[in-house]
């Protein structure tokens, strides 16, 4: 991906990143802008930009966004070229994955790799890949995803500030080195055949 520079925007965004399907959580947030709508001014609420093609199991989303009833508050833009995504995520102000499940979490590699802070769901590959960088919580907390929208959401967000400098140790992933250790067969308890002592291992199933 291309490197972009941050515009500096006085309002930068919040920025979910992905298909637009129902293990991605989308309605989460939506429901969360919602609220925040039906609590203050349009003024006082940040921006959310959703970026990624819609997908399936996600008809209510498709529907809420259709009704357009988050005025500019929220916006759906669709899949992304590499620079206009690069630009994106320089001018993020965090990226969100409330996701349920993910698979090996390329879009959080991504954006952590461009120095975007990230709120995500407390998943075991995402606490891998991210190496302590990012913020980690249930998908399913709303109030710890409010709180913690709400504290990035003001200028001077210490929980920010503090991810900056923990992406500064960050380092891209060796995929090659990844995929060996999910690969790899893992040393399990060791069995006892007729008194000789095996060492069992979990086989992972073919691809």
């Amino acid at each position: 991906m291309p490197h972009a520079e941050s515009r500096g925007e006085a309002d930068p965004p919040f920025v979910i990143l992905g298909t637009i399907e129902g293990r991605k959580n989308h309605a989460l947030l939506l429901s969360m802008w919602r609220r925040m709508l039906d609590e203050r001014s349009a003024a006082q609420v940040p921006r959310l930009v959703i970026v990624g093609r819609r997908g399936w199991q996600a008809d209510e989303v498709f529907a809420r966004l259709d009704r357009r009833e988050f005025g500019d508050r929220v916006a759906e833009v669709g899949s992304l070229d590499d620079r206009r995504l690069a630009e994106a995520l320089a001018g993020a102000r965090v990226l969100l994955f409330p996701s349920f499940a993910k698979g090996y979490g390329i879009p959080l590699t991504e954006a952590l790799a461009a120095v975007a802070p990230v709120i995500a769901s407390d998943l075991p590959v995402f606490r891998e890949i991210g190496q302590g960088a990012p913020e980690l919580m249930p998908p399913d907390d709303a109030a710890a995803w409010s709180g913690a929208i709400a504290d990035y959401a003001r200028p001077d967000s210490a929980r920010r500030h503090e991810q900056l400098n923990r992406l500064a140790a960050f380092r891209v992933p060796d995929w090659h080195g990844h995929f060996f250790r999910v690969n790899t067969p893992t040393p399990g308890p060791l069995l006892h055949l007729e008194g000789l002592p095996v060492l069992h291992t979990i086989t992972p199933c073919p691809s």
